[in-house]
């Protein structure tokens, strides 16, 4: 498994940590944590959830290479649709 901090992870999909958090609250992400500079990264609890902005400056938060690149894709193609539709409503007008 490949592991991307969260701050890469909202780099790379250009929105919001804080988002990127609250669809880990939400199940569509998973997150890790690492408690010590040596240690892997291993599951963060909903303890880390509950009160992440608390937590953050203890740990550091990782996601799931392949889960954001599969959701980079995700997203790419949902802008694509939203732009087509919209591009389609106004060829309507």
């Amino acid at each position: 498994m490949r592991f991307i901090t969260l701050q890469e992870a909202a780099q790379r999909l250009n929105i919001a940590e804080e988002k990127l958090l609250q669809w880990a609250k939400e199940g569509y992400i998973s997150l890790y944590a690492v408690k010590s500079t040596k240690g892997a990264p291993q599951p963060a609890g909903s303890q880390y959830l509950r009160n992440t902005f608390a937590y953050r400056a203890n740990l550091k938060l990782f996601c799931l290479a392949e889960e954001i690149e599969d959701l980079a894709e995700d997203l790419h193609w949902s802008r694509l649709g939203l732009q087509s539709l919209a591009r389609d409503e106004d060829e309507d007008s």
